[in-house]
């Protein structure tokens, strides 16, 4: 094997290992805040349970459980509802509204 070529792989395990890291520390990240989260009261789930509003850190949070996508929804439940309408989710604007939450 040509130096060059050990040069390549080697470059090439480094590029792949800081590839690994990256999606560890960002795994880790994401594994971490949802145990911080588990333990927030949930006020609405949805009918299949892939969508929470949950109350995290004096705030509402809209969390979608497939991506664990997290979207901040104001610090009041009239705030919440709100933008929930904002943000095209007025169907769980709603059932919040009948539930009268």
């Amino acid at each position: 094997m040509r130096k060059a070529d050990r040069t390549s792989d080697a470059a090439s395990l480094v590029t792949f290992f800081a590839g690994i890291d990256y999606l560890l520390t960002k795994s880790c990240k994401k594994i971490e805040e949802a145990i911080d989260m588990a333990g927030a009261p949930l006020i609405w789930v949805n009918s299949d349970k892939s969508e929470q509003i949950a109350y995290f850190n004096n705030e509402y949070v809209l969390i979608t459980i497939t991506d664990m996508k997290k979207i901040s929804l104001g610090e009041t439940v009239e705030g919440a509802k709100e933008k929930l309408k904002e943000i095209g989710r007025c169907d769980i604007a709603k059932q919040l509204e009948r539930d009268e939450i």
